[in-house]
């Protein structure tokens, strides 16, 4: 929830994985992303979540953001 502006995110997706990317503390954003993999699988044991594609194979991952307003003690704000 926003301190300030009273809302909340609803984040729905069929990722594995979800990275959060801000530049640095004065960019005044984040990039939420959908990720198939953990962040450097390649070099993990297990490889979790990585997933080779072949020629013409193919992948997708979907991911919805919803702006929500707040809910204090269950009660929408």
């Amino acid at each position: 929830m926003h301190p300030t502006r009273r809302q909340r995110l609803k984040v729905v997706s069929d990722a594995s994985f979800l990275m959060l990317y801000q530049p640095d503390d004065a960019s005044g954003f984040v990039c939420l992303e959908p990720q198939s993999h953990a962040a450097n699988a390649h070099h993990m044991a297990g490889h979790p979540g990585l997933r080779l594609l072949q020629r013409g194979d193919t992948m997708s991952i979907a991911m919805t953001i919803t702006l929500m307003p707040a809910l204090i003690d269950g009660c929408q704000v």
